[in-house]
């Protein structure tokens, strides 16, 4: 463990439970136990025991906030006494929230839900490595829950799609077959209702989705559509080339991909040459691969065959564009999470609304789902399975090739769009709707972003009961529907107070990259009102000794970044009284601009390009579609690399001196 870690932990610990001190001046002997019953258990066992342990009180309070009763379990939860039952950590924050029956007050003190989130959820995205053994069984999870999953009745693992011959009779009325394994329906009439309802929902959505051509979307260069660029790679790893290969050379093409994307049309540009580099007959495979997301747990990703990637992302385009031009775009925006964090406000304050989060919804979404889902739409099913890759190999364990029941892991360009539409519809049925037509008047009521649902709290049981038939599986632990706390999409709201705590993934600077999430992160502290912490941070970056505020004495001012507004352009730290003039910056009149200018430190994400020469250049312009106004060039992308460089920036909004009579180009 990076000593320099331990260290600042222990110094932004301490600077939060200052913050909570300046809140309740009351508390401020019980706070100091709690820090030093902290900081005890941290030499004591070390940081893997406060990312193991503190994350229970955040699952403890949040159940508590939803049932109105607080049931003591796990880490850190030991009562004060017999007769107060809550925990004795943080125990003058607790009794604000419930009494001293662990029942939840009519009055809760919102402040202090924050605070105790803010301790329980400190370092629990702290990017740190697995074990080799958590990585393992969470690949092992992977694979066991994929081959519960029903099998499909279409040959998606052929090479020719076979939908013309089952694909229009498909049905969700199918899964009540009592020979089916699987079958968690009783097969009343109730529940064939509502599978006709969500199969009519479907095809309702299928319907609206329209044809899809790919040839057709990629030729619309110039036309009012999501981007101007319908081609391009990934930033992702694939499965079939090392990382800064040239892309633009496909190693290979399968037949299956050829059926809805030829090769003529979508790899390659200059039809004069041979193809004696392309493999045709290879079985496609992704490959799986863990990156870090907890220390108790990766996040398991596909990378996708080259040629897969490339075709998937015509479709993901096509199918973001095609739902912002439909009505459902009333319930569906994939560039947007703040359409939900609206209602997310709204939920917690009125508690009409439920937030659901479903647990490996992309590990659980089966083909078997998304043949019935869009069975209306054959083309889009047969570009889905076109692209689909459907063996992956187990590079995490033995190496084996497995074959998928899955629709596709994370990794794919099409999951998060697909599962999005799949969760729409059956969070509609849920509803009673059948149609989109007939889903007008849950206009503000429903809303899905990839596997964060919301809906009326009426529907929840319902939802929770069809999720379970299609095999999908409902995060209680992060899905609310009983008191007044909210979470989606990021927001985490109670009786509409914000509620959500800071995470931070770095607290050691090591170069810009981390640099600039530790200045991120100071900066979220500071706009929450955690100023000491705050002030941790930045210390941390500065490299210097900590200098908390003291009420009367001006802050030193950094050398490098200045205090800016949010809303400057500038990177550093922010202020909300606006920016401050910094002695060490050096200010002009930029007479070719005709605007003030200041000397500042800022981070520039830069991508050097090895040149390629080869007869892919032509098809890389008209693929990418650069604009004429961009510096451009042809070639295989490196790593991209934040850079932090000193440079004139513009100063603008109420950072601008007045200039006064100055001859132009005058450095003041």
């Amino acid at each position: 463990m990076d000593k320099s870690l331990e260290a600042n932990v222990l110094v932004v610990i301490a600077s939060l439970f200052k913050d909570f001190e300046a809140t309740y001046t009351s508390m401020g002997q019980s706070l100091s136990r709690d820090t030093e019953r902290l900081n005890s258990l941290f030499k004591n066992r070390g940081l893997h025991s406060l990312m193991d342990d503190l994350p229970n009180l955040d699952s403890m309070l949040l159940r508590g906030l939803e049932t109105g009763v607080l049931v003591l379990r796990g880490p850190l939860s030991k009562r004060v006494s017999k007769k107060i039952k809550v925990p004795r950590f943080l125990s003058g924050l607790w009794l604000r929230v419930f009494d001293e029956d662990g029942v939840l007050r009519s009055s809760v003190d919102t402040t202090a839900v924050a605070f105790i989130r803010q301790v329980s959820c400190f370092v629990k995205s702290l990017k740190l490595e697995c074990s080799r053994a958590v990585k393992t069984s969470t690949a092992e999870e992977y694979f066991n829950v994929d081959s519960e999953l029903r099998e499909s009745d279409l040959l998606w693992s052929d090479m020719e799609f076979d939908y013309f011959g089952r694909g229009p009779s498909l049905h969700f009325c199918d899964g009540l077959d009592p020979d089916r394994e699987n079958n968690s329906f009783s097969g009343t009439r109730s529940d064939e209702s509502f599978l006709i309802r969500l199969q009519g929902i479907c095809d309702s959505v299928s319907g609206y989705l329209g044809y899809y051509d790919p040839y057709a979307f990629t030729s619309k260069v110039g036309r009012s559509c999501v981007s101007s660029r319908y081609l391009s790679h990934g930033r992702g790893a694939v499965s079939d080339q090392a990382r800064y290969d040239n892309r633009y050379h496909f190693p290979s093409w399968n037949d299956r991909l050829n059926v809805a994307f030829p090769y003529d049309a979508f790899g390659r540009y200059d039809f004069s040459l041979p193809d004696e580099s392309i493999s045709w007959n290879t079985t496609p495979v992704s490959k799986l691969i863990a990156v870090r997301k907890t220390v108790k747990k990766p996040r398991l990703i596909a990378s996708e065959p080259t040629a897969n990637m490339w075709c998937q992302q015509v479709t993901m385009r096509w199918l973001v564009d095609r739902i912002s031009n439909t009505p459902l775009t009333e319930f569906i925006d994939l560039t947007r999470q703040d359409l939900s964090q609206r209602l997310v406000r709204k939920a917690s304050l009125d508690q009409s609304l439920a937030t659901v989060d479903l647990s490996s919804a992309s590990d659980r979404l089966s083909c078997w789902v998304v043949e019935r889902v869009f069975r209306r739409n054959p083309m889009l099913l047969q570009a889905l399975h076109s692209h689909r890759t459907p063996y992956i190999r187990d590079s995490i364990r033995s190496g084996d090739v497995h074959f998928l029941k899955k629709f596709a892991s994370q990794g794919s360009a099409v999951t998060f769009p697909v599962q999005t539409i799949v969760f729409l519809c059956i969070a509609l049925a849920a509803c009673g709707v059948s149609t989109v037509q007939g889903a007008k008047r849950l206009k503000g009521k429903v809303r899905v972003y990839g596997d964060d649902i919301i809906l009326p709290t009426s529907a929840y049981e319902d939802l929770s009961a069809y999720l379970s038939f299609l095999q999908l599986k409902i995060n209680d632990k992060k899905s609310y529907h009983l008191g007044f706390f909210r979470e989606s999409c990021g927001l985490d709201c109670y009786k509409g107070d914000d509620i959500t705590p800071v995470k931070p993934q770095h607290l050691v600077s090591h170069g810009p990259e981390s640099e600039m999430a530790l200045i991120d992160t100071s900066n979220n502290f500071f706009l929450k009102g955690y100023w000491y912490t705050a002030e941790a941070i930045r210390s941390i970056v500065s490299r210097s000794k900590i200098t908390l505020p003291v009420v009367g004495v001006e802050p030193k001012q950094d050398k490098e970044l200045p205090v800016t507004r949010n809303d400057s352009g500038v990177t550093g730290w922010l202020s909300f009284c606006g920016g401050m003039d910094n002695p060490s910056a050096k200010s002009r009149w930029n007479r070719n601009l005709h605007v003030i200018e200041r000397r500042y430190t800022v981070f520039n994400d830069e991508c050097t390009r090895t040149p390629s020469e080869d007869e892919t250049s032509i098809f890389q312009f008209f693929a990418e579609n650069p604009s004429p106004l961009k510096l451009w060039s042809a070639g295989v992308a490196g790593k991209p690399r934040l850079r932090k460089k000193t440079r004139w920036v513009e100063v603008v909004g109420k950072d601008v001196p007045y200039p006064g009579n100055f001859p132009e180009g005058t450095t003041f």
